[in-house]
Parts: C-alpha cells; sequence; structure tokens
C-alpha cells in the first residue's frame, strides 16, 4: 500500500523523533506499521472507525482521549490525573480543520508529561502552513523542521500542563420551528458544523410530508453525523428507538448531546458502513432507514460508499420497512436502488439535491 505523502515525509525525517514510545494521533493506515518497521514503539488515538475498524493493542478508537493507551492495551497508570511519562513523543496527522487541530492539541496538553515533544505532519492542503511560529497554548512555539511532497513537518514541545473541557469546543443551531426548533450540538470535524445543510433540509422537507407511522417505530440514521435526520423526525413522530451510525466519533459524540435532549432510547453505533451491525446477533430490524450519506474518500469521489450501503441495508429492513436517502442529483444510484428494492420513487429533485424513496 502506497503511504500517503505527508507520511513519506514523516518517514524520510526519522531522526527528530524520539527513539522510544510515540503516540500517533489520527493516524492513516501503515504509518503505525511504517515506524514499527524501524524501530519505533507506537500507540494509537483514532478518531474515525474506518481507520481503526481492527484495533489492536495500544489502541484507542474515542473522540477524546482521557488516558494513553498502554502498549499492552490497558491504561498506563496515572497520577494526578496524567498519564505516567511512557510517551516520549507525539505526532499529529493534521486535518484541514483547524479548529479540530487546536481541540486535539488542548487535549493532549492535559495529559502528557511537561517536555514532551509534539510534531504536526500534514499535506498543504491541511493548511498546516498556518501553524508555522504559531503558539497553542501550553506549548512552545511551532517550529518548521521539514518540507517536501507538498508536505510540511513541524514541532513545539509542552511546557505547562492544561485543562481541558469538550464541551468548551461544543458549539449549536437551532433548526426551523417547521423541524422542531431544536438545538442540534457539533465539535469541531464533523459535517454541516454550524448550520443544516442543504441536502439534510430538502429531505426533511419531504420527509414531513410522509405518513407519522414511516418513522414511529424503530429508526436508524445512517452517516447521521451530529444526529439532526432522526432527532427532527423523533420530535415529529415520536419514534421509540433510534441507532446513529457514523464512522466519525466526533460525531457520535455531538449526536449524543442532540439526543439527549429527546427522552428517548438510543443507541450510537462507530462503524464504518454496517460492518458493525452485521457482526450482531441477531441482526438488529429497523421499520424506517435515513440517510444523507457522504460520496468522498479523502478529495475522490466515491460512488461506491452509498451502493454498498444500500446493498447491505436491505437486510436490516423489516418487511414493509422503507429507506429514505438524499443524494447529489448526478450521483448514479438509481440503479442500484432499482436492483436492490422492489419500489423505488423520487420523492423530490431539485436539480441539485434527489430524495430518493424505498421500500419492498
Amino acid at each position: 500500500m502506497s503511504l500517503p505523502a505527508h507520511t513519506q515525509l514523516l518517514m524520510r525525517q526519522l531522526d527528530w523523533l524520539p527513539q522510544s514510545r510515540l503516540l500517533l494521533v489520527n493516524p492513516p493506515a501503515e504509518q503505525s506499521r511504517s515506524l514499527k518497521n524501524e524501530g519505533f514503539e507506537t500507540v494509537s488515538w483514532h478518531l474515525y472507525a474506518s481507520a481503526a475498524h481492527n484495533l489492536g493493542p495500544g489502541e484507542q478508537l474515542t473522540p477524546f482521549l482521557q488516558s494513553c493507551p498502554d502498549i499492552d492495551g490497558v491504561v498506563d497508570g496515572r497520577v494526578d490525573g496524567r498519564v505516567d511519562g511512557r510517551v516520549d513523543g507525539v505526532i499529529v496527522n493534521v486535518t484541514k480543520e483547524k479548529q479540530l487541530t487546536h481541540m486535539l492539541m488542548a487535549n493532549l496538553a492535559a495529559l502528557l508529561p511537561v517536555q514532551t515533544p509534539v510534531f504536526l505532519v500534514g499535506h498543504k492542503e491541511s493548511g498546516i502552513q498556518s501553524y508555522a511560529k504559531l503558539q497553542f497554548s501550553g506549548y512552545s512555539p511551532t517550529e518548521k523542521l521539514a518540507s517536501g511532497n507538498h508536505c510540511q513537518l513541524m514541532r513545539c514541545t509542552l511546557t505547562a500542563p492544561q485543562t481541558f473541557t469538550a464541551d468548551d469546543y461544543l458549539t449549536s443551531y437551532q433548526l426551523d420551528d417547521q423541524f422542531g426548533a431544536l438545538s442540534i450540538y457539533n465539535y469541531p470535524g464533523v459535517f454541516s458544523h454550524n448550520r443544516l445543510d442543504a441536502g439534510s433540509a430538502l429531505l426533511l422537507e419531504a420527509l414531513f410530508q410522509q405518513p407519522k407511522q414511516h418513522f414511529s417505530g424503530r429508526m436508524l440514521d445512517f452517516a447521521c453525523g451530529s444526529g439532526v435526520l432522526a432527532a427532527a423526525l423523533q420530535h415529529y413522530t415520536k419514534a421509540t428507538q433510534m441507532t446513529g451510525i457514523d464512522v466519525n466519533t466526533l460525531a457520535l459524540a455531538a449526536a449524543e448531546k442532540t439526543w439527549q435532549q429527546l427522552g428517548c432510547e438510543f443507541e450510537l453505533i462507530a462503524s464504518d458502513g454496517l460492518s458493525v451491525l452485521m457482526q450482531k446477533s441477531p441482526q438488529p430490524q429497523f421499520d424506517c432507514i435515513v440517510t444523507n450519506p457522504p460520496f468522498h474518500t479523502g478529495k475522490q469521489t466515491d460512488y461506491q460508499i452509498t451502493q454498498s450501503f444500500v446493498r447491505e441495508c436491505r437486510q436490516f429492513l423489516r418487511p414493509e420497512g422503507h429507506l429514505y436517502l438524499v443524494a447529489n442529483s448526478f450521483l448514479p444510484y438509481r440503479d442500484v436502488l432499482q436492483q436492490t428494492f422492489r419500489q423505488v420513487n423520487v420523492l423530490v429533485d431539485n436539480r441539485k439535491f434527489t430524495v430518493w424513496h424505498a421500500h419492498s
């Protein structure tokens, strides 16, 4: 497997890294293995289920780090709420969401021993160049160490312990009255961070014209993000049970905040696609599935995400269950929907987005 460009830069600059135990934050596939092949001991903090669906010892899948994962898969002993010093360096894989990077650095500053070096590495498209000479709270000024492949490697050092409260980074917006005037909560790095996106708005407008009984039983919100679709529908129909699935653990943390105000039973699952549901026995059955699914892998348009979901979701619908899906109108989903479901129709198409309804 080809290494991402920023990991290639990192692997050419190993002399900068402490020859000991490294914590990898949001690492891409193969980064940990590549470093281990060079003699480094690594532990990892994953934000996305797609990068960590086969979690091994020393790896955590969590939106917020409470303690450093131990190489043997148990949590390090802690003194005064801090890790025991076994982490000798941290590598943060920078994403384009600047507020997310600031939150990750703040979380680390509440756990790491003073004088721990923190390395930031990323492609120029992540905006990493903007961190040059920036000083994160509790850290020394960031210094550039190397560049190449349109990527940069930087370093700063924790100089003073900090406190971290995740809710300091929590934001919210209010839905329009027609959708229940609910508060929708978000953390950095979650899709449609501070507003209802146009596709979801069109889907909700269409769903609120459908019979309430379609949504009154057990509902699955696939790629749920902050939980806006299921929240609005539950408020409208009083669904008895809701399940949300997303690849992003921060989205699930936001959805939990959103759904807590509803007073109904719910479950939130970190999963790459429907893989976690497929492992359940017996497999859950839903009366309704709603989704505004992603169609990108990185920068590339990826039809396979939704096409695989459509093929697989049928087995989780009860015989009279319904699937409601919104997608950009140019995306070729008609064939896979018609191949999978007996009845498929378009509820609305405004030339930018199409709302699909499918059932047996």
